[in-house]
């Protein structure tokens, strides 16, 4: 730093002293020392830095972003972790495309197959369940086909009260097994037929997939064989 730059520092920093209240200390550095009181702290006083983000230790730094003194932006969460596979999937991933049964395509196909084949064993069961419980109401519907006169129950024709009961619950069985059959026939012709039919697109694509490339990962697992045998005997003849 020269003489004339130092004489113009030195009279800038006399001009702030000059303009700042009593009590306070300017150093060689161009901080301003409050020393009032016992809270004292430093800023700056070149003009310069005067809007620019000076630093308080009472009020901490301006965020700019935001506008608020005082404030800092708030990041952005990090993004969730993958979670990582287990090590069989990875060996199936691994081997997609191969067509073999640790391929994850081929593995996958078995296993919605599979499912299906529980829901169709699940809905077979049902079935069997609706059909016990028809043929049990159907029996115990058979004690109302008695035919009831009036001299039986000592009642005339015009108050047949027992016949009126006795008709009430045999509509009343009547309408639990229609329920029943309308179960059975429904689960019969749509819901095991669509589990039927699921099961063989499944099939069907399961051997598309294994028919297509199935040869060609053979005949690439063959060529690699080959070039390794080929690597060996340029080994040995190098």
């Amino acid at each position: 730093m020269g003489l004339s730059s130092a004489t113009r520092r030195f009279k800038s920093l006399h001009r702030q002293r000059d303009r700042l209240p009593a009590g306070t200390v300017v150093d060689n550095a161009g901080l301003v020392y409050h020393a009032a009181g016992s809270g004292a702290h430093a800023t700056s006083a070149e003009p310069h830095n005067a809007g620019r983000g000076v630093v308080d230790s009472k009020v901490g730094p301006i965020d700019y972003h935001s506008g608020a003194p005082g404030q800092q932006q708030q990041q952005p969460p990090p993004p969730p972790a993958l979670s990582s596979l287990p090590s069989d999937v990875s060996s199936k991933v691994a081997m997609a495309g191969s067509a073999t049964a640790d391929d994850i395509m081929v593995y996958r196909l078995n296993s919605w197959k599979l499912l299906v084949k529980n829901y169709t064993d699940y809905f077979e069961a049902l079935v069997s369940a609706e059909k016990a419980a028809k043929k049990t109401l159907e029996k115990a519907m058979s004690d109302f086909n008695v035919p009831m006169r009036e001299d039986h129950c000592f009642t005339s024709f015009d108050r047949a009260g027992v016949q009126q009961l006795s008709s009430q619950l045999k509509n009343v069985h009547q309408m639990f097994s229609a329920q029943h059959s309308s179960i059975i026939q429904g689960i019969e012709s749509d819901t095991l037929m669509q589990l039927d039919k699921l099961r063989t697109e499944i099939k069907d694509s399961l051997k598309v997939y294994t028919d297509h490339l199935g040869p060609i990962y053979k005949r690439l697992r063959k060529q690699a064989k080959e070039v390794e045998e080929c690597k060996e005997k340029l080994v040995h003849a190098v």
